[in-house]
C-alpha cells in the first residue's frame, strides 16, 4: 500500500496543503504587520516634510485627522515612559516625529518641546484579502489533486484486471471507454492486444493438444483391441500392458502441460506410502518377480496430490533404476522426509542444471541424460510447494523430498480388504518418537 502511486499522490497533496496553509497563515499574520509600519513611515516622512516647510503642530494634527488618524490620550503617560523608539526621524526646532509600537498596536509620535501627541489609525484592517487569497489556493490544490486522482484512475482498474489475470482468473479485454488517450489508455490498447494474443495461442495450444491425444490414442485404443485377440495369455497381457503403458504416457504429458501453463488444479489428499509404491510400480511396468525397489517404511502417511506426487516418485525411481550400479532403489523415509537412494556416480553438476528440460551434460552428450525427467519432477513438487535436496556419500546417491510426510505407523489395511482395528503408535515425524525413528545420519547422508 505504501508502494502505491495513490498513497504517494495523497501524501503529497497532504503535504501540500499543510505547507500552503502554514505559509498563508504567517504571511496573513506578517504582512499586515509589514504594511501598516510602510504605511507609518510614509506617513512620517510626509509630516517630516510639512514640518520642514514650517507647518504648524495643528496643521499636522489637522492633516492626521485627514487620514483618519484618531489622537490617543489616556496612554501617553504610559508610552512617554516605557514604549521605545522603533524608528527616529529628523528633527527640527520645534518637533519631532517618531513611529512607536506598543505588541501589536502602532502609533506615531510627535513631540514638541511643550507636548507629546499620539496618534494611531482609526480604520480597521481588513482580512478578507488573504482569506480570499487562502481560500483560492486551497480550491487549486484540491481541484489539482481531483484531476490527477481522475486521469489516474483508469490505471487501477488496469491493474486490478493484470492481478486478476495473473491469479488465474479470466483473462479478459478492459473496457477502452473508461480510457482517454493518453499513456493509460495506451497501456489499455497493449494490454488488450495482449489479451487477444493469449487466448489465441490458448486455443491453438488447446486444439494442436487435443489433436495430438487424438492421434495418438486413436493407434493405442486399436493395438489394444488386437492384443486382446491375442491367444497366447502371456504376449496378450504384456502387449495389453505396453499399450496401458503408452496411454498413462499421453495422459501424464497433459498433466505437465497443465502445469506448465497453470492449469492444473492441485487435489491433496491423504495417501500411504506403500500404495504410492505400488502404484508408481504399475506405471514402470515392473514385474513381482524382478522389483528392484525395496521399501523399508510401508505406512507413512503422505499428504499432497496423487497423481502428481506419484509423477514425481515415478521418474526419481527410473532414474534411480537406469543409473544404479547395481540395479537397485532403496524408498525410505525420515522425520518428514521421503528418501529415494542408489548406489553410483555423483551428479556432475549441481541438481539445478538437471532441472532444465531437455538437459545433457556437456561432456557427454550422447549419455541418456535425465532429459524432461527431473524437469517433470521439479515442476510437480514446486506446484504442491515441496523442495526436493541431493546429497551424496559413501558412493549413494540420496534424493530427499522434503516434508512430504505428515504422519508415521498408521494403520495398513488387511489383505481381505477390510479395515481391521489394530494398536498403532502414531507419531508426528517431526517430533521424532514411536518406532526407530531414523534421522537422516542414521542413513549415512
Amino acid at each position: 500500500m505504501r508502494h502505491s502511486i495513490f498513497f504517494t499522490i495523497n501524501v503529497l497533496f497532504l503535504v501540500a496543503l499543510v505547507l500552503f496553509l502554514t505559509f498563508s497563515y504567517f504571511y496573513a499574520h506578517v504582512q499586515p504587520e509589514v504594511e501598516s509600519l510602510r504605511q507609518y513611515n510614509n506617513i512620517a516622512a510626509s509630516i517630516n516634510r510639512l514640518l520642514k516647510y514650517d507647518a504648524s503642530i495643528d496643521e499636522i494634527r489637522a492633516y492626521l485627522k485627514n487620514i483618519n488618524f484618531v489622537e490617543i490620550k489616556d496612554i501617553r503617560d504610559k508610552m512617554k515612559l516605557e514604549l521605545p523608539s522603533i524608528m527616529p526621524y529628523s528633527l527640527d526646532r520645534r518637533a519631532s516625529v517618531k513611529i512607536l509600537q506598543v505588541y501589536n498596536d502602532i502609533y506615531i509620535l510627535i513631540q514638541t518641546h511643550r507636548d507629546i501627541f499620539v496618534y494611531k489609525d482609526s480604520t480597521h484592517f481588513s482580512w478578507s484579502r488573504y482569506q480570499i487569497i487562502t481560500l483560492i489556493g486551497v480550491l487549486a490544490l484540491l481541484l489539482t489533486y481531483f484531476l490527477l486522482v481522475k486521469r489516474l484512475l483508469p490505471l487501477r482498474i488496469l491493474r486490478h484486471d493484470i492481478v486478476q489475470a495473473s491469479r488465474g482468473g479470466t483473462i479478459k479485454e478492459v473496457d477502452m471507454s473508461l480510457y482517454q488517450k493518453d499513456e493509460i489508455g495506451q497501456l489499455a490498447l497493449s494490454f488488450n492486444m495482449a489479451v487477444n494474443r493469449i487466448k489465441a495461442l490458448n486455443q491453438s495450444r488447446e486444439l494442436f493438444l487435443r489433436s495430438i491425444m487424438h492421434e495418438l490414442k486413436t493407434p493405442i485404443t486399436v493395438g489394444r483391441i488386437t492384443a486382446e485377440m491375442l491367444q497366447d495369455q502371456k504376449q496378450k497381457e504384456r502387449l495389453c500392458k505396453v499399450f496401458e503403458r503408452l496411454n498413462q504416457l499421453i495422459d501424464e504429458f497433459a498433466r505437465v502441460e497443465e502445469l506448465a501453463s497453470k492449469s492444473y488444479n492441485l487435489n491433496k489428499s491423504e495417501f500411504l506410502l506403500v500404495d504410492l509404491i505400488s502404484f508408481v510400480k504399475k506405471m514402470l511396468l515392473i514385474d513381482a518377480l524382478n522389483d528392484p525397489i525395496e521399501l523399508e517404511e510401508n505406512n507413512d502417511l503422505i499428504k499432497a496430490d496423487f497423481e502428481l506426487f506419484a509423477l514425481s516418485v515415478k521418474n526419481l525411481l527410473d532414474n534411480a533404476i537406469k543409473y544404479s550400479t547395481d540395479g537397485k532403489v532403496k524408498v525410505k523415509s525420515s522425520k518428514c522426509d521421503l528418501i529415494i537412494s542408489n548406489l553410483g556416480e555423483p551428479l556432475k553438476m549441481s541438481l539445478n542444471e538437471y532441472f532444465k528440460p531437455y538437459f545433457k551434460e556437456k561432456k557427454n552428450p550422447n549419455s541418456k541424460g535425465f532429459g524432461l525427467g527431473m524437469y517433470i519432477i521439479k515442476n510437480t513438487l514446486d506446484a504442491q510447494d515441496l523442495k526436493i535436496e541431493y546429497n551424496y556419500k559413501d558412493g549413494t546417491n540420496y534424493f530427499i523430498i522434503k516434508d512430504c510426510i505428515v504422519e508415521s505407523f498408521c494403520a495398513l489395511p488387511s489383505k481381505e480388504g477390510k479395515a481391521k482395528d489394530t494398536k498403532t503408535q502414531s507419531a508426528k515425524r517431526r517430533d521424532g518418537k514411536g518406532k526407530d525413528s531414523k534421522g537422516l545420519e542414521d542413513f549415512d547422508i
